[in-house]
């Protein structure tokens, strides 16, 4: 009834005109009178009025320049669209759609248009998110995640909000490929000499935001990857796993393919997966300690048998 109700109201935001004339009036009306009405579609899909709502929500925070709000909804949208199962023939069919929405750039000018076709053809997929790991999920375990946000940077120890400042470096690298012929050469898939490598690193360096390997690495935490492979995914070439990412996708497989795990092992090994991205190490002697004692007063080893404690010792080493 409240759909039907605001038909007038839907045929106003659906003009053209109506988006070329933002005013503050206008996002007051998206926010008061269509917002709810996504909330309120009979017989939608929660997942996908979430996400719709969230698209209309970031709409909003881009046409009125709150980038706080833009940048909060620009992640959960972000994480949404990462869960989507590739394996999934239906999700597949947008895979390189959803490859270019997991890459900053992407967010970077998003226009009306970009965001509606987004909502056209992602919002009817939501519905399958999570899908190979709901198993998991139900456990309630909850996950630990690694949150820096404060950074350092310059020999005046200067510092800003990590979400701020991986925006501006990459909005400046970005910038900086229009002209710079070692970064074009990244961008082309040409070899880059040591040569080119110290001079592209010294002109970072040395640049406001004094963008080093070693902050990257602490930036996106990950600390095996190279100064190119950054440069590339900065670029939108490639994307790096931060040490979260990496160590919750591989326990996801490595339990998703051993589907003969008990629940408690499964709660076992979800609290090994939080240990190793805190401690980021593991050892055999952790493995009888707490909080893996919790379990078992034997630790692994009264929850597994031998041959499977092995095999989670070497999964775990292939890790780090």
């Amino acid at each position: 009834m409240l759909v039907l109700g605001k038909q007038s109201d839907l045929a106003q935001v659906k003009s053209e005109q109506f988006w070329k004339q933002i005013t503050p009036e206008s996002l007051g009306f998206l926010r008061a009178n269509i917002a709810p009405i996504l909330r309120a579609r009979s017989h939608a899909d929660f997942k996908a009025m979430r996400f719709e709502t969230e698209v209309v929500e970031i709409n909003t925070a881009l046409l009125s320049g709150n980038q706080d709000t833009f940048q909060a909804i620009q992640e959960s949208l972000v994480t949404q669209i990462s869960e989507l199962p590739l394996t999934v023939n239906v999700v597949a069919r947008e895979k390189v759609l959803i490859d270019e929405t997991l890459q900053a750039n992407w967010w970077c000018q998003p226009t009306h248009e970009k965001l509606r076709s987004l909502v056209e053809r992602l919002a009817p997929l939501m519905r399958y998110r999570q899908q190979r790991r709901d198993p998991i999920v139900k456990l309630d375990i909850e996950d630990f995640t690694a949150i820096k946000e404060w950074i350092e940077f310059g020999p005046e120890h200067e510092r800003l909000k990590t979400s701020v400042y991986r925006e501006r470096i990459e909005a400046y690298v970005r910038t900086l490929a229009n002209e710079n012929p070692v970064l074009r050469k990244i961008q082309s898939g040409g070899e880059i000499s040591e040569a080119e490598l110290h001079e592209l690193a010294f002109l970072l360096e040395t640049q406001s935001y004094h963008i080093t390997e070693e902050i990257l690495r602490k930036l996106y935490d990950n600390q095996t990857a190279g100064f190119v492979e950054f440069m590339r995914h900065i670029l939108g070439l490639e994307r790096l796993l931060s040490w979260p990412e990496k160590v919750t996708q591989t326990f996801d497989d490595f339990i998703t393919e051993h589907n003969i795990f008990s629940a408690r092992q499964i709660q076992f090994l979800l609290v090994l997966k939080n240990f190793m991205i805190e401690r980021r190490a593991v050892d055999r002697e952790s493995l009888v300690t707490p909080p893996f004692t919790n379990f078992d007063p034997m630790g692994i080893q009264g929850v597994f048998p031998p041959p499977q404690v092995q095999e989670i010792l070497t999964f775990v080493e292939t890790i780090g």
